[in-house]
């Protein structure tokens, strides 16, 4: 045994718990154990806390009685049953298409489904990889395909801006290359004894696809991988021969006798054991080449840590020697290989994350729900590592224009607070008929009816009497007197012919700043109160239905960039106030909703239904525009390092079912 007292003691208990995977005979550690730094420890080895719940051992199932221990169990409970129900979802209508599955990372102790990474990852069949990436899309996921590889697709669904279920599509096991031959998994694996929603990799199959993930994927061998390769060789007697058949066949037999070799040192550092059958050691140390020898050497040298880091350098050197020696691909498909590989691993490490533009537009009146839904929309961004900024710009509202607006006031005779007498009769006016007395005035203006231009084409409808109710709510509130001042500010001629071009030109600037030059850099920009907005509030103060027809108008369109999704959310008048629990007049906000529906039309801005609950709009509103906009995911930059996502490849005439791969 080793001194386990020269372990750190969190490695050291993580050891001891772990080691109950292969029901080990072994002392526990005598110092007492932090389960806060044990469970961090776990976690990032992607030990699964449920695999070890069971354990009997008394000094073993004191620690996982521990609070900490307990909590942490009960969330990754909670989290295996949601992405059992989230994937059986999936899994049945796959069935129906005749679609098999396979836990591409199952090995070890019950239970089998492999719940604790990121993303589930699971094998279909190369030929119906597109019919399976078809129906997850069809189930509202959306495929972030500017993080894919060949044969290996990204789905996310997508609640409050967050991963509700992350799903990684294989169509063969590979990390860019192949590194275990998927038709003789699929030959091998069997279904899993306590899950019925996926098979299980053969034990030959899961070792191979562990050991070439830590040492060409991750660079690093965790606790994970020692666990399978230990729990491997003393419970489930894999074929030894075939497992080193399987890596030979696919060009990485130098790295798979490497992995084995470091496998071997830390269990002698950890257990002070060795597991590997005698013939499989001695054959691993006479074919380990000299360098790799010294290389494993050098890693254990040192405090014992978890995981264990792989040099960069080595790596990448295994790396593109499996490339090369790879005898199932042709010399011209090798040199290609090395290329691409190359072109990939330049572009990751010089961060050239190349993305498409795209522009977001968030209209609707205060209280509609515009900042929540920015706020979740960033989020998604944010978790998806797409480049981007939330812009929120609002006409008038620049430092710039502070000043000018004072000085209208004093201009034109009026003094900050003071509301003339008659803005308060009319502001106060108890009008019989639907609208106020400026609703009147625009209406006749604009030749329609007032029931019209409050939303009422025929007669009135619920929509025209909430508005009503609205509009005809006398109040002496503070924002009331405000928006009175505001009234009396644009009834002068001049205001009234100066605001507009001022807010154009306030607009476009900040626009150019704010909204053009992120997008000529390829950033995604999200805006809250974009055009839309702006005309609704001028089209209001000025008694403007027409107002996106105004030369002003069109230079404010002519200046702003054109979304490429653009929303407006619509509420009852209500609801508006409710939300902003009174801080908005009521008729100016009755105004507003009265005029946005035909500007929006003209605007081309699509409505939602802003009364329903943020987590359903904020879910249409993400995976709408992130499909469409991650389906387009092409560009120059990426073109030039051969990464453009392949398009998915279906049309409705294919048969799901068909495919030229052995299935379970």
């Amino acid at each position: 045994m080793p001194d386990r007292k020269s372990l750190p003691l969190d490695l050291a208990w993580a050891a001891y718990l772990v080691s109950s995977w292969w029901k080990a005979e072994m002392p526990a550690p005598t110092a007492a154990a932090d389960p806060s730094e044990v469970i961090k420890l776990l976690a990032r080895n992607g030990l699964p806390l449920l695999t070890l719940e069971r354990d009997d051992r008394p000094t073993a199932a004191a620690l996982l009685a521990t609070s900490p221990f307990q909590a942490a169990i009960a969330e990754q409970q909670a989290r295996m049953a949601r992405q059992q129900a989230a994937f059986g979802e999936i899994r049945a209508r796959w069935a129906q298409a005749g679609i098999p599955a396979m836990f591409v990372k199952a090995m070890g102790p019950q239970p089998t489904f492999p719940y604790i990474s990121n993303n589930l990852d699971i094998l279909v069949p190369q030929a119906q990889q597109d019919a399976a990436r078809k129906i997850v899309r069809d189930l509202g996921y959306v495929e972030l395909r500017h993080i894919e590889e060949p044969n290996k697709f990204l789905f996310r669904r997508y609640h409050l801006g967050e991963s509700a279920f992350d799903l990684h599509i294989h169509g063969r096991l590979e990390w860019q290359f192949e590194f275990v031959d998927s038709r003789a998994a699929w030959s091998r694996c069997a279904p899993a004894a306590d899950c019925a929603l996926a098979a299980v990799p053969a034990a030959e199959d899961g070792l191979l696809i562990a050991l070439a993930h830590a040492i060409y994927e991750n660079k690093a061998l965790k606790l994970i991988e020692l666990a399978k390769v230990i729990y491997a060789a003393r419970r489930l007697d894999p074929d030894w021969d075939r497992v080193t058949d399987g890596a030979r066949r696919r060009g990485w037999l130098p790295g798979l006798w490497f992995a084995l070799a470091l496998c071997g040192r830390f269990e002698q550092q950890l257990y002070g054991t060795a597991s590997l059958p005698v013939e499989v050691r001695a054959r691993a140390q006479r074919e380990l080449l000299p360098r790799l020898r010294r290389d494993a050497a050098a890693i254990f040298t040192g405090l014992a840590q978890a995981p264990v880091r792989i040099g960069f350098a080595g790596s990448k050197r295994l790396y593109y020697e499996k490339l090369l020696a790879d005898p199932s691909e042709t010399p011209l498909e090798r040199a290609r290989n090395v290329v691409w590989h190359t072109l990939y691993g330049t572009r990751v490490r010089l961060r050239l994350r190349s993305q498409r533009p795209l522009l977001i537009a968030l209209d609707g009146v205060d209280g509609s729900g515009k900042s929540a839904q920015a706020a979740l929309f960033e989020r998604a961004l944010e978790g998806a590592a797409v480049r981007h900024r939330v812009v929120w710009a609002r006409g008038g509202s620049s430092a710039l224009l502070q000043p000018l607006f004072k000085l209208g006031k004093r201009l034109l005779g009026r003094e900050p607070g003071v509301v003339p007498q008659r803005v308060r009769m009319v502001h106060h006016q108890d009008t019989k008929t639907p609208g106020a007395q400026g609703i009147g005035e625009a209406s006749a203006r604009s030749g329609l009816p007032t029931t019209a231009w409050l939303g009422q084409e025929t007669g009135p409808n619920q929509r025209g009497r909430q508005l009503s109710s609205v509009v005809n709510r006398p109040s002496s509130s503070p924002e009331q007197a405000r928006e009175a001042e505001r009234a009396a500010l644009f009834a002068h001629p001049l205001a009234r012919r100066l605001w507009p071009w001022l807010i154009a030109l306030e607009l476009g600037a900040s626009y150019l700043v704010r909204v053009r030059w992120p997008l000529l850099r390829g950033e995604v920009v999200v805006v809250d109160r974009y055009v839309l907005s702006a005309l609704m509030e001028l089209g209001v103060r000025l008694d403007r239905p027409g107002i996106a027809r105004t030369p002003a108008a069109r230079l404010l369109r002519w200046l702003a960039p054109e979304p490429g999704r653009a929303y407006w959310l619509d509420i009852p008048a209500e609801v508006a106030l409710a939300r902003k629990e009174g801080r908005e007049a009521p008729d100016f906000l009755a105004r507003q909703i009265a005029l946005l529906p035909a500007l929006a039309d003209e605007l081309g801005s699509a409505r939602l239904d802003g009364t329903q609950p943020v987590g359903v709009l904020s879910d249409q509103i993400i995976t709408e525009t992130l499909r469409g906009y991650f389906d387009a995911h092409r560009t120059l930059l990426n073109g030039l390092f051969w990464a453009n996502p392949r398009p998915l490849m279906w049309t409705d005439d294919d048969d799901p079912g068909s495919t030229g791969e052995p299935a379970p």
